[in-house]
C-alpha cells in the first residue's frame, strides 16, 4: 500500500518515510509494534528522513516539485509527532519531477546545521544520461536565516559505477553510506567536511545475488 523510500534509525526506533504517503512509520526494533505519525495530506510524499540534534527536529525531503516553473526540492521540519511546522525550498533546479533528491542527511559543525541532499541521477541529470556512471553528486545547503543556502557540490568518486543513487547517511566519524537501487549495492567512504570533498575511493558492497548471479535486492531505497 505504501512505497517505502527512506529510513532512519534513531532513539532505538526505526522511522520510515514513503514517497506516496505523507504519514511516517515508527517501528520498534523487534518489529512487532508500529505507528503512523504526522498528518495525512494528499499528494505529499517524502524521499528521505534525517534528524538534527541541534534543533531537535526531523527533516523530511520532497524530491522535486514545480516552483514557479522550476523543479525544486523542499525540506519540511517536524517535531517528534511529525507535525510539520515549516517547509523551505532547496534552490537547486532539476529537469523533471521524478529525478531530484533521493536522500537527505545532515552534518553539524561550528554549531551550524548543513543539509546533504543526494541526487538520484548521475550529474543530477534525468533520462538516459543520468545512468552514465561516475558522476554521483551530493548538494550541500547551510542554514541562512530562515532559508537553506546552496553552498557546495560534493563529487562522488569517478570509480563509483552506480547507475543511480537512492539513500544516504553519515555517522559521527564522517563516514558516508550511499545506496543504489539499480546497482543493488552500498558505497562507504569518508567525507572531509571542512572542504566538502570525498577523502578516497571508498568501498562498494554488493547486496546478495541468487545462485545464478541475478539481482535479489532490486528496490533498495534507503
Amino acid at each position: 500500500k505504501h512505497e517505502a523510500s527512506g529510513v532512519l534509525f534513531f532513539d532505538n526506533k526505526i522511522f520510515v518515510v514513503f514517497d506516496n504517503y505523507s504519514l511516517i512509520a515508527r517501528i520498534n526494533i523487534t518489529f512487532n509494534k508500529a505507528r503512523l505519525l504526522g498528518e495525512n495530506k494528499k499528494g505529499i510524499g517524502y524521499e528521505g528522513i534525517t534528524y538534527d540534534k541541534l534543533t531537535d527536529r526531523f527533516y523530511l525531503i520532497e524530491e522535486s516539485l514545480d516552483r514557479k516553473g522550476a523543479w525544486n526540492a523542499r525540506v519540511g521540519s517536524a517535531n517528534k509527532d511529525f507535525i510539520i511546522d515549516s517547509k523551505k525550498w532547496l534552490k537547486y533546479s532539476f529537469q523533471s519531477d521524478n529525478k531530484g533528491f533521493e536522500g537527505i542527511t545532515i552534518v553539524t559543525k561550528n554549531d551550524k546545521t548543513y543539509v546533504l541532499a543526494l541526487c538520484e541521477g548521475n550529474d543530477c541529470d534525468a533520462g538516459e544520461i543520468s545512468k552514465t556512471p561516475g558522476a554521483g553528486r551530493i548538494k550541500v545547503f547551510e542554514t541562512k536565516g530562515k532559508k537553506w543556502k546552496y553552498i557546495a557540490s560534493i563529487r562522488l568518486p569517478l570509480s563509483l559505477h552506480f547507475m543511480d543513487y537512492s539513500g544516504i547517511d553519515i555517522n559521527n566519524k564522517r563516514i558516508l553510506a550511499i545506496t543504489s537501487q539499480e546497482s543493488s549495492a552500498v558505497w562507504v567512504g569518508e567525507l572531509d567536511v571542512e572542504n566538502w570533498k570525498i577523502v578516497d575511493s571508498g568501498h562498494v558492497y554488493k547486496f546478495p545475488e541468487d545462485k545464478n548471479g541475478n539481482m535479489i535486492y532490486c528496490n533498495i531505497e534507503g
